[in-house]
């Protein structure tokens, strides 16, 4: 029996760059840095990491298994590194030192489910699940903007998603004032198990009305 091809969307690796940062799939060698992220009680005070304290070398066991699936387009979760022209002598985050700058956080899709389009009930689209932390260390200076602007748009014009998914818990604030000022709204409020979510659900065309509100609101860094 023949083997199935992958997905049009599936990469081995995902990497791209904005202004300030990369973008990168992970690797078991980012398993330190990760881990380090991950167990800060800081970077998580609305609850939303799963398992946080897992030891490095269970980490490096993830990594290695999330390879496999990135390759099949399941997923592709990434990893952001403030570049080493930016990041240079900050003593303060040696852990999260890698060779080419310092990571500051992860982004990148969950999973890629086909869901009924915006649009047109009756079309089903590829949607990028998607998500963004950033070290606490480095918040208030504009990097997760452009990340998850980055992420996006490699979302819609590379992948070829047809729609991008976020949620976040209801009380985290930060993450919500992100999607206004993005353009995207105030997102759906559900209940959950572990509380009220806000999800939010855009297509292109509302992409593209949020990229014009935020050039001109000189939000855009890409």
């Amino acid at each position: 029996m023949a083997t199935a091809s992958p997905p049009a969307h599936a990469r081995p690796f995902h990497s791209f760059t904005t202004p300030r940062l990369i973008i990168r799939s992970c690797l078991p060698s980012d398993a330190k840095q990760i881990q380090a992220i991950r167990s800060n009680p800081l970077n998580n005070p609305y609850g939303g990491v799963n398992e946080p304290d897992l030891p490095v070398e269970v980490q490096v066991q993830r990594l290695e298994a999330q390879q496999i699936s990135t390759a099949k387009g399941e997923n592709a979760w990434m990893v952001i590194i403030l570049k080493n022209s930016l990041g240079d002598g900050d003593d303060a985050v040696e852990e999260l030192k890698t060779d080419t700058g310092i990571m500051i956080g992860n982004t990148g899709f969950n999973s890629f489910p086909l869901q009924p389009s915006l649009a047109d009930e009756t079309q089903s689209v590829l949607v990028g699940d998607t998500g963004i932390m950033i070290d606490n260390r480095f918040a208030r200076k504009g990097y997760a903007l452009e990340a998850l602007c980055a992420i996006v748009e490699y979302g819609f014009q590379e992948l070829g998603c047809g729609m991008m998914s976020l949620g976040t818990s209801a009380v985290n604030v930060p993450f919500r004032s992100l999607m206004r000022t993005m353009g995207i709204g105030e997102g759906t409020l559900r209940a959950t198990n572990e509380g009220e979510e806000a999800c939010y659900l855009f297509d292109r065309e509302k992409w593209d009305e949020a990229k014009k509100h935020m050039e001109g609101n000189g939000k855009w860094y890409l």
